[in-house]
């Protein structure tokens, strides 16, 4: 489907289509992020009648052209409730829908290009799956078809009541020996991070207090030398300290995300080329 205008933009939509329009990379790198500021979030569905499809909305369908992750690692490889960073899309909604006992919900976008004069979008496609139960939540984001439509960032975020909570000691403990971190102790109001780095040059950085990276933030050299990360953050019951109250871990691959919007820019622009080469209009005088 191809419409008219005069600017050079990719935009990113949700479902139903309602945004306007940003730099082409770096809103896709927000969206490989999980951080969709400035965007209308949709309805998340938590029940399988609710997670049809968007219609044939006469988009271009984008081609599968990249594997990714494009350097497998310690990270990516790490395990969050069986999800894992390259995963299938079809493998981990049937993850979700095991672990939280009810089918995941599922979150649609299209994206847009105007170039030469010309819009054009993609066909909705899959960019994220969640799931909750009890006080268990997560959210995972998933790359757009020319990456194979796969799992890119695993978000989890879990807590306790103050009478069934874990000990903090044990979580230390089972953090190490399935992710090879040191969780650093949580003070009462002071949560404990750590972060993993797995950096373009594979070589392997763990932080106290690392933070998440944001690729979009070209005066942080550091976050532009990220390819995966892992961090885990845990907070105790500030009245019993030995205790947790809540803890997240995050997985991602943000070092991917250039090349993936890269893709599809190339794709989209090649489908505007396609037309105008094979238009045959004539001027009627």
């Amino acid at each position: 489907m191809i419409m008219r205008k005069s600017s050079i933009a990719l935009v990113l939509f949700s479902f139903p289509i309602t945004a306007h329009a940003q730099n082409a990379v770096d809103d896709f790198r927000r969206n490989m992020m999980g951080n969709l500021a400035g965007y209308d979030q949709g309805h998340i569905p938590s029940s399988k009648t609710d997670n049809q499809a968007p219609p044939d909305n006469g988009g271009v369908y984008l081609k599968h052209a990249l594997d990714v992750p494009t350097t497998p690692n310690a990270v990516t490889q790490a395990p969050v409730v069986g999800l894992t960073i390259g995963m299938p899309a079809v493998e981990a909604e049937k993850i979700l829908g095991r672990y939280c006992n009810h089918p995941a919900g599922i979150k649609y976008q299209t994206l847009g290009l105007s170039y030469k004069g010309i819009d054009v979008k993609t066909q909705p496609f899959v960019s994220k799956l969640t799931c909750s139960s009890d006080n268990d939540s997560l959210s995972v984001d998933i790359s757009p078809p020319v990456a194979g439509t796969t799992v890119t960032k695993i978000d989890r975020e879990v807590s306790y009541p103050a009478d069934k909570s874990p000990h903090f000691a044990d979580f230390q403990a089972e953090i190490l020996k399935k992710y090879n971190i040191h969780l650093p102790v949580a003070m009462p109001n002071q949560p404990a991070i750590v972060a993993q780095y797995i950096l373009k040059d594979k070589t392997t950085s763990e932080k106290i207090n690392g933070r998440p990276i944001d690729i979009d933030d070209t005066s942080d050299a550091f976050s532009q030398t990220v390819q995966s990360y892992l961090r885990i953050t845990a907070n105790v019951i500030p009245e019993n300290p030995t205790s947790m109250s809540e803890f997240t871990i995050s997985s991602a691959n943000p070092g991917d995300a250039t090349v993936i919007s890269n893709e599809i820019i190339k794709q989209l622009k090649a489908f505007v080329d396609e037309k105008l080469s094979n238009s045959n209009v004539k001027t009627v005088l």
